[in-house]
């Protein structure tokens, strides 16, 4: 492990919260400090899943992420585990999370989108382009 730390030149975090995956960075800029190197010299990258809903009802766009998440959970996780660490929430909620990201210096935020349909997959991807490219390209 060591020896893959030493030649590192990215970092991709799995699906977490902003504060989670902040501790973690630092766990890891300590080593590389430690190892000599600059911490700011490797990409910071996020892996996140998404499913979009297009609303502005927090309540009612986290109802139907559940739908969709309980429906891609395996049995050694559960539907709210995967609700904490995935993003979540209104178009709004997840451009505030996504600018959490970006303040804390991630260089990039690769987006999955949850769907297992291709018809549902298009749109999904059609929801990401028509949302969030134009804030974030």
């Amino acid at each position: 492990m060591k020896r893959r730390l030493q030649h590192a030149d990215g970092w991709i975090a799995p699906p977490q919260s902003v504060d989670t995956l902040a501790a973690e960075w630092a766990s890891f800029a300590d080593y590389l400090e430690s190892t000599g190197r600059d911490p700011d010299a490797v990409d910071k990258v996020a892996l996140q899943y998404l499913h979009l809903e297009p609303t502005t009802d927090g309540v009612e766009a986290r109802r139907k992420q559940r739908n969709v998440y309980g429906g891609i959970v395996g049995e050694a996780r559960t539907v709210e585990e995967a609700s904490e660490s995935w993003l979540s929430g209104s178009v709004d909620d997840v451009k505030a999370t996504l600018s959490a990201y970006e303040a804390d210096r991630f260089d990039e935020v690769i987006l999955h989108p949850l769907a297992t349909d291709p018809a549902e997959l298009d749109r999904q991807l059609r929801l990401y382009r028509d949302h969030l490219l134009p804030e974030y390209p």
